[in-house]
Formats: structure tokens, sequence, C-alpha cells
């Protein structure tokens, strides 16, 4: 299981590094999912479902349990800087506050749908 507790974001070291049975590639390609979704929960964004078949994965999708039509992403934005987001969804329904911050990069916008 991966999560946030607080201010930190835990990854479980053993999907770290063998991956997860569930994601189809190798364990290099399932770290900046699994990093992206995670520090997604630390800045206030909760789980998103497919927008639509053959599109990106938001993120914050939950993809290991299933893509629902969507491509496997890994990334918040495309290469031409679209967010990729998608209806909210999931077990926590997408309604945290999110808090405006920069992550590796990538600026993420409060979550105020």
């Amino acid at each position: 299981m991966n999560c946030r507790v607080g201010p930190t974001v835990v990854v479980n070291l053993r999907r770290w590094q063998l991956g997860s049975p569930e994601f189809e590639g190798p364990p290099d390609e399932y770290q900046a999912p699994i990093i992206n979704h995670e520090v997604g929960h630390w800045l206030g964004y909760g789980h998103r479902t497919c927008p639509g078949t053959g599109r990106p994965a938001p993120v914050m999708m939950q993809q290991i349990k299933g893509l629902h039509g969507c491509v496997s992403n890994a990334w918040p934005y495309g290469e031409d800087g679209t967010f990729h987001d998608g209806p909210r969804g999931g077990r926590d329904g997408g309604s945290r506050r999110a808090r405006t911050a920069t992550a590796g990069g990538y600026q993420y916008a409060p979550d105020t749908r």
C-alpha cells in the first residue's frame, strides 16, 4: 500500500522495487505514477475516474484497479501542457481541498470543482 500520512508520502518498498502485480510494465515505469498519485493526495487532490475511452488516465485515478477504457498515464500534464483530469470518483470522492504548490516542476492547481 502507498499512502500519505500527514506531510509524509509513504511508498511500499516491495512495490517500489518489484512493481505491482496489477501493473503491466517494469518497476521503473510504476514508480512515476505512484509518486505523482501520492503527492497529488498531499496537495489535496482526491481520486478521479476515467474521462473517456482512449484518453489518458488522470494521475489521481487508481490505475492499478483498472483503466476502464483509459490509456495508462504517469504524468499530470500532457506534452502540450493540458492537465489530465477526470470526473471525481473513488473511495474519497475527490472532495479534499488542495494546496497550490509546485512539485517536481509541475504546477498543481487547487481542486475547486
